[in-house]
């Protein structure tokens, strides 16, 4: 059928000629067959769908060289739009590829990455850090995301968000938190 869009950008190409970059992928909806807290790259890895991550992996790896990027941010106006879902799957084909990378969940207000690779702890999480209440390496969660028989382990660290600040927008936003971002970049 014939898709309508009732917005003034409609696909991909148009929000990527609006910004003047490059779309990097399209993902799309994961397959039934994968539980609704789980992740695509951990539970069907050598699907069809995941390809769709390993690519936008490698659009990520290739739209770097230049750049030396060492921070990504995935963010939206919308709750519930798969923010979390994407960037844990994109974290783990990054990873799986051989790169060392911290995913930290910064939505203070409805967290979900300790669900996605867990259930994790998240008592000790990344708020709790910028508060001084516990050490970065108290709140680190190291995930294996090794494929298979593959001779190389490979890992993921994963922040939560722990503890919820009163206002999670303006601590989020605070140089305490930039700084420790900075340091995990």
């Amino acid at each position: 059928g014939v898709q309508t869009c009732a917005l003034p950008i409609c696909t991909p190409d148009e929000i990527a000629a609006i910004l003047g970059m490059p779309a990097l992928g399209y993902v799309p909806p994961p397959p039934r067959t994968v539980d609704a807290n789980g992740l695509l790259m951990l539970q069907a890895p050598n699907s069809a769908n995941a390809e769709a991550f390993r690519m936008a992996g490698t659009a990520v790896e290739f739209g770097n060289v230049d750049r030396a990027v060492r921070t990504i941010m995935v963010s939206s106006a919308i709750e519930a739009e798969g923010k979390s879902t994407t960037v844990a799957n994109l974290a783990v084909t990054i990873a799986r590829a051989g790169k060392n990378v911290a995913l930290i969940d910064l939505d203070l207000r409805r967290p979900r990455l300790h669900h996605l690779f867990g259930p994790l702890d998240s008592a000790n999480g990344i708020a709790d850090v910028v508060l001084g209440n516990c050490a970065l390496e108290d709140a680190r969660n190291e995930v294996d995301v090794t494929v298979g028989s593959d001779a190389t382990a490979r890992h993921l660290d994963v922040y939560v968000a722990g503890t919820r600040p009163p206002d999670p927008a303006e601590f989020v936003g605070t140089s305490a938190m930039e700084r420790l971002v900075h340091e995990l970049g």
